[in-house]
């Protein structure tokens, strides 16, 4: 059995056209489109023509050649979207049953019932919803779909099949779709709930103490999660890979976070998509919304809302009194280590100028923070260090080498004790897109939420960090020295890192 599906379909939020045809938004944990596809293998379908008008590089790039399904995969780009229908019909001089597929909804149908029905009565089936609405699908017997007149559009494709000689109507249990926001909550909120029992899914499944009754399939977790242990979840929840969510936040019901999601704390997120690299400030709540990084559109007023940030974040505006609370507490820490551990310090310098042949001293450029994405805003300052390299350091190494020499120019107001990694101009402007808005946001410090040898992967280093430049507090940064210090001058590595589910 074959399958010709076309692949068609704008976002309510045209911005997000950029990058999305509808089937291509994500339906828990992968696009809309592969579940279709999935289906339809699962179903018996080995062979696939995708007609799109809109990015088929990148339904393609998703699909490939089929080989992962043990199918074969054709694509027919269509200059726009009113030639679709005109030649498909030329597909359709294969000597076999053909499925016709809008990839933007998904009836629960059997295919193999539905395969055989129409080669015993050499018909057509048309597949409807529970109101009795075409949903898209319809099955053709062989060589029906080549007798196809041309065709402007899916009504008129759907006049045709009406008009075909004994053509029958299939009554599918559920319908999925994606052809707006508020179908695709509810599309999720069945697939993660699990009243689609025929769609795979990825993750684990975990048990929350006090729901022990709830579906097991209600609560998964993707690799690299981590949850603070306050963090309250309500099924069906779906948290993507290397997620962080942060301490008293609730989740749920009917929530999936995408793959890098950051939340902060006391956030309340309910019937919810947040896409992947979306950030969500503390204190909020957010109801019947989906989320893409600096836009949210609303499911219950039909509107969206654009915050000029690469992130969404709950306090726009930074707190003056805790910034200034965070300098001084810096400061004064910093002047009490240098008061203590100066004979260290000179002991170290006198040893490193007796034994080791290399300059003595080392200069660190790095850009003031925080600072605009505009490149031609970045001022930049330097520290001193005892090594060249100081961000390969840990142990007492990094003490005795960057973090006591380090200290002068946190007594100055140059660099904060705790804060996410110094780096030059060149080096920001390397770094991912949506990361780099966050840092950009930052404050610089000798210690780091995680050190680059902490066992952390770039990816988990560079998604504390956002978290860090995000939600940085004095509070916070004296729970980062507590863990530096208690890990022998090791740092003891992000909080979520370390809370890693």
């Amino acid at each position: 059995m074959r399958a010709i599906v076309f692949v068609s379909g704008v976002p309510e939020d045209i911005t997000l056209a950029e990058e999305y045809v509808t089937p291509l938004l994500p339906l828990v944990d992968r696009p809309f489109l592969q579940h279709v596809v999935e289906f339809l293998v699962e179903g018996g379908v080995t062979d696939f023509d995708f007609v799109a008008s809109h990015l088929p590089d990148r339904i393609e790039l998703l699909l490939g050649d089929g080989t992962r399904w043990g199918s074969r995969f054709r694509f027919h780009p269509a200059s726009d979207d009113s030639r679709r229908y005109a030649t498909f019909r030329w597909l359709g001089t294969v000597n076999e049953p053909t499925i016709l597929v809008h990839a933007d909804r998904l009836p629960l149908v059997d295919l193999p019932a539905l395969k055989s029905r129409i080669e015993k009565e050499g018909a057509a089936a048309s597949v409807r919803d529970g109101k009795g609405e075409w949903t898209g699908w319809a099955a053709l017997a062989s060589g029906i779909l080549a007798e196809a007149p041309a065709l402007a559009d899916e009504s008129a494709l759907q006049s045709w099949l009406d008009s075909l000689p004994g053509t029958i109507d299939v009554v599918a249990d559920r319908c999925l779709e994606v052809r707006s926001f508020a179908g695709l909550l509810q599309a999720q909120r069945a697939v993660a709930s699990g009243a689609f029992p025929s769609l795979l899914q990825t993750g684990r499944t975990i048990v929350v103490p006090g729901q022990e009754s709830a579906s097991p399939e209600g609560i998964r977790l993707g690799r690299g999660v981590s949850l603070h242990p306050s963090v309250r979840l309500i099924a069906p929840v779906f948290l993507g890979e290397n997620s962080r969510i942060g301490e008293n936040t609730t989740l749920g019901p009917n929530v999936v976070i995408g793959e890098n999601v950051l939340i902060g704390e006391q956030t309340t997120v309910r019937d919810a998509l947040l896409l992947p690299g979306t950030y969500v400030g503390d204190g909020l709540e957010l109801t019947e919304i989906v989320a893409d990084r600096g836009r949210v559109w609303s499911v219950r007023h039909g509107d969206a809302v654009s915050v000029p940030d690469a992130f969404l974040v709950g306090n726009l505006q930074a707190n003056p009194v805790a910034d200034w609370v965070g300098e001084m507490q810096s400061r004064l820490i910093a002047a009490l280590l240098l008061l203590l551990c100066w004979p260290a310090l000179l002991l170290t310098t006198v040893g490193l100028l007796l034994f080791r042949r290399a300059p003595l001293f080392h200069r660190h450029e790095f850009v003031v923070l925080p600072t605009t994405p505009d490149r031609r805003d970045w001022r930049t300052r330097t520290f001193v260090s005892l090594h060249p390299e100081p961000n390969q350091l840990r142990g007492p190494e990094h003490f005795l080498l960057h973090m006591l020499p380090g200290l002068f120019a946190v007594c100055q107001g140059a660099l904060r004790l705790v804060g996410v990694r110094p780096r030059g101009a060149d080096e920001i402007a390397d770094l991912p897109g949506d990361f780099r808005g966050t840092y950009l946001r930052g404050r610089m410090g000798l210690i780091t939420e995680t050190p680059p040898t902490a066992g952390a992967s770039l990816e988990e280093r560079l998604t504390a960090e956002a978290f860090y430049a995000a939600t940085a507090s004095p509070r916070q940064d004296l729970m980062v020295l507590r863990q530096y210090f208690r890990f022998g001058g090791g740092g003891g590595g992000s909080a979520f890192l370390n809370s890693k589910v």
